[in-house]
């Protein structure tokens, strides 16, 4: 964690993501800081030489969100509370699996808000 930023994570929510099969963040998303990281843990390059910040591969602080924007900071599968939809893929991937009709991801949507019920009343 960075000097400048005070995070909130729920452990308990953090590693059930992980039993899901969620990666941290900065894996989910690509950030460069975390992909550098990851860079340095496949080198053969000793770890006295690597700027800290970029140690320990997927588990480094830049995996995690930091020094990276606030929204990917705040992410449960970084160091904070917050969700977004990166974290609905595994549930997606499963949908077509349990729900009747074959559905097809074009008729998913994520939200990360409170959705109000829809009728499915003329759906089947």
């Amino acid at each position: 964690m960075d000097q400048w930023r005070i995070h909130t994570q729920n452990t308990v929510v953090h590693e059930i993501g992980h039993a899901i099969g969620l990666p941290h963040i900065g894996q989910t998303k690509s950030l460069p800081n975390c992909t550098l990281a990851l860079i340095f843990s496949k080198e053969n390059v000793p770890k006295e030489s690597i700027p800290a910040i970029f140690r320990d591969g997927e588990g480094a602080n830049v995996c995690y969100g930091d020094f990276a924007a606030q929204g990917d900071a705040d992410n449960v599968m970084g160091m904070g509370d917050k969700f977004a939809p990166e974290n609905a893929q595994p549930w997606l991937d499963r949908l077509p699996y349990h729900v009747i009709g074959g559905a097809t991801m074009n008729n998913w949507s994520v939200y990360t808000k409170e959705v109000l019920p829809t009728s499915l009343v003329g759906f089947y």
